[in-house]
């Protein structure tokens, strides 16, 4: 039995606000990524996602295809912090 499934990027607060630094995201890859893929963005502690939802126009645009995932509980691990590990 087949079941269908929907790849998405998965990201946190903090990496998607990297979507508005110069010469990170090639606005046309985030077009496509987001608005053929969608995103679901985990909330971050110290980030205010909605409000850069509402200000990028990408994320924008695509906004029906942009989920947030509340946080819960604090969290302030991210793939960032562990990569810098020694």
């Amino acid at each position: 039995e087949y079941k269908p499934i929907k790849i998405m990027l998965l990201a946190g607060g903090d990496l998607v606000q990297s979507f508005a630094a110069p010469d990170v995201w090639a606005t046309a890859d985030l077009h496509h990524i987001i608005g053929k893929y969608g995103c679901l963005i985990l909330e971050r502690t110290g980030s205010d996602v909605y409000e850069f939802l509402l200000s990028h126009d990408v994320l924008y645009k695509h906004r029906r295809n942009v989920f947030v995932i509340k946080q819960l509980i604090y969290n302030d691990i991210s793939s960032t912090k562990i990569r810098q590990v020694p």
